[in-house]
């Protein structure tokens, strides 16, 4: 499910809301404000600390911005195609959320059937 926000309100209110949020892709500027988005995640972060972001904007981006980014975050300049903006949500939701691994350690001292 997708669910959108234009403003800084808009989206504070749905982060703080009860619906599940899989990944929060925020423009840094959000109207007129040049660095509402980064706020926006800022204030994500806050509420849903594991919460993966991916940031864009048409306009450049400074080192001093990119110390604020909050992780896990990716960046995704425009313009952009669908399927990069496809494959940076996909590796947000794997990096963030990873498969767990099998517990090996039950089976380490148990014996082999047969032996």
């Amino acid at each position: 499910m997708v669910v959108t926000a234009t403003g800084i309100d808009g989206s504070q209110a749905l982060l703080d809301g009860e619906k599940p949020v899989d990944v929060l892709f925020v423009d840094i500027t959000l109207g007129n404000d040049p660095e509402a988005g980064l706020r926006t995640a800022q204030h994500a972060r806050e509420r849903r600390p594991h919460l993966p972001i991916l940031y864009t904007t048409g306009s450049a981006v400074d080192d001093g911005m990119k110390a604020l980014f909050v992780e896990p975050c990716q960046f995704l300049p425009k313009p952009y195609t669908a399927e990069q903006l496809k494959k940076s949500v996909a590796f947000l939701l794997m990096n963030a959320n990873p498969p767990p691994r099998p517990d090996l350690s039950s089976s380490l001292g148990s014996p082999r059937p047969g032996t």
